[in-house]
């Protein structure tokens, strides 16, 4: 009797146990039968296009990546979020968010493929289409963002050469960077050109791609007929892509026929054109570059205007000793200060100069430079170099008595005001000598020059709060001349908000952290040093100035 109650208990633990097990095998089994079916592996596609929609589809050189979901399609242009909510925040999302139209497109989909899921093809080349379309009007609908964005590329290169002339083993570059050479101006581009958006078009391509995989997997038939199919969705999406962006379209050609025209000197029809290109498209009137070709044709007809004024003061900073391969675009060229132009192999130097870095730059830690050869010619070319800082200094003035004229902030005026000040810390800057130099004497040449950097720096960041890379070198001077690590931290709070580049945040908290060693607050600078590590440190990528520093404390 004892045997057959414990038979009786087991069969009731068993039972209902052996249950359960089978309905969770006979689950997972239906499951995967489920995920295997023609059904379930078109929800997967769909799933991983709302991945990609839901990515970053524009990365900026400093900022994090922006999503789709906060990238308008561009095609009304009311005006309800700017390019600065945007890039800086608070990112929200708009009516017209180009995500909030693939995510529905990719709904309606899910939905027509549950019923009939023969439709594949049909839904994959949909997507391609509207994916071409997309991709297009984040390019080229937004010029005003892309101008932002080709700021900060600027200015990562100016922080990089910064960076590595105060330390030794600094991980940034100019070209590790998240947008790298790839980011260089090509021939006569300039900031928020045409080309410019593609350069920063990050996971909206995979998009493209992945719809491209889906079509020729869904399409039936032998490889050729695929191959057509294929070629007719994406005619269909070239199509739809110049039906959304054709309002940029048709104001860059007014734009072009301008510059043609104004080479050939025909100043008047020139005017005439740049006015449509601006009418066909209003966000182009921010640009610093229609300042320049309206400026331009300004100054050839005489006129005394603030457009006039804008581009004689860039072309007083400009350096004019490069050459160029376009005649009519010489004057207005985008050159990146003190940075190595991949276009002619010339470094723009301190004082403006087109000079090749001469040797034990890295050594003293002040930059050598020669004149390259032949980059001045003729019999008063001597007078050349030493006239570059009166004419720098005059446009600084110039750009400040046209921005009190206008009595209001312009986008492009702020920034070429920023842009000019910033650049003449960055000369004064380097004239404070070396990293090691002694500045405990307050009235040593070094100590005077790094003052007036900083109040350079701070000029240009009052002008124009947008530029990120006035608190970097606020705070690199702030930690040279041993100042309190609070304040060198709070200088450089500004740039590592929404700071994507975790190289260049890696190395700014290791700066952070030898002011506080140096402070003989050993404890911070671990923390610091130990976050530094964290942020960035990879095998072929050695974060080795954290890495040391932690080793040696």
């Amino acid at each position: 009797m004892t045997e057959s109650m414990c038979g009786l208990v087991c069969q009731r633990i068993v039972n209902p146990a052996s249950r359960l097990a089978g309905r969770a095998l006979r689950g997972i089994a239906w499951g995967v039968e489920q995920g295997l079916s023609t059904r379930g592996l078109q929800s997967l596609f769909l799933v991983c296009a709302a991945g990609l929609v839901l990515s970053g589809w524009l990365r900026p050189p400093l900022a994090r990546d922006i999503s789709s979901l906060h990238i308008p399609l561009g095609v009304v242009g009311d005006g309800a979020t700017t390019p600065e909510e945007i890039l800086f925040g608070p990112r929200r999302v708009p009516l017209d968010s180009i995500g909030i139209v693939l995510l529905a497109l990719l709904a309606g989909m899910w939905i027509v493929l549950m019923a009939r899921p023969e439709r594949f093809a049909l839904c994959a080349g949909v997507l391609l289409c509207v994916s071409l379309a997309a991709n297009a009007a984040v390019a080229l609908n937004h010029p005003a963002l892309i101008e932002l964005l080709d700021y900060e590329y600027e200015q990562r290169q100016l922080v990089s050469q910064v960076l590595n002339r105060a330390e030794e083993n600094a991980m940034v570059n100019a070209t590790n960077g998240r947008i790298g050479l790839r980011g260089s101006p090509v021939g006569d581009q300039q900031r928020g050109d045409m080309g410019r958006g593609w350069v920063y078009l990050l996971y909206g391509r995979w998009l493209v791609g992945w719809s491209v995989l889906g079509l020729l997997l869904g399409a039936w038939g032998p490889c050729l007929r695929r191959a057509a199919v294929l070629a007719r969705w994406g005619g269909l999406g070239v199509v739809c892509s110049l039906a959304v962006c054709l309002p940029r379209l048709h104001a860059e050609y007014h734009w072009n026929q301008a510059n043609r025209l104004e080479a050939s000197g025909c100043y008047g029809a020139a005017r005439h054109h740049l006015r449509k290109a601006l009418h066909a498209f209003p966000a182009l009137e921010r640009l610093e570059r229609s300042w320049l070709l309206s400026g331009k044709l300004d100054f050839r007809e005489g006129r005394v205007s603030a457009h006039e004024k804008f581009y004689r003061a860039y072309q007083l900073a400009r350096d004019k000793s490069a050459p160029r391969g376009v005649t009519y675009q010489q004057d207005t060229p985008w050159a990146i200060f003190g940075v190595r132009d991949e276009r002619s192999g010339l470094t723009s130097g301190p004082s403006g100069f087109n000079m090749s870095i001469g040797p034990g730059a890295g050594k003293s830690g002040i930059f050598n430079y020669r004149l390259a050869p032949g980059a001045y010619q003729g019999r008063f070319s001597g007078s050349y170099p030493l006239s570059r800082e009166d004419d720098f200094l005059h446009a600084i003035a110039l750009m400040e008595a046209v921005r009190l004229e206008q009595g209001e902030y312009h986008p492009a005026l702020a920034a070429q005001a920023a842009r000019l000040w910033a650049e003449w810390g960055l000369t004064l800057y380097r004239r404070a000598g070396t990293r090691s130099a002694k500045l405990e004497d307050k009235f040593d040449d070094n100590n005077l020059f790094l003052a007036a950097a900083q109040q350079s720096w701070l000029n240009s960041w009052k002008v124009d709060p947008r530029r990120r890379d006035c608190a970097f070198y606020l705070g690199t001077a702030q930690a040279q001349v041993r100042g309190e690590p609070q304040s060198v931290e709070s200088l450089f709070a500004p740039l590592l908000s929404n700071l994507g580049d975790q190289m260049l945040q890696a190395d700014i908290m290791t700066t952070v952290a030898d002011s506080y060693f140096e402070a003989g607050q050993v404890t911070e600078a671990r923390r610091r040093y130990a976050r530094s590590f964290d942020t960035f440190c990879l095998p072929k990528v050695i974060n080795k100035r954290a890495q040391s520093r932690l080793g040696g404390l």
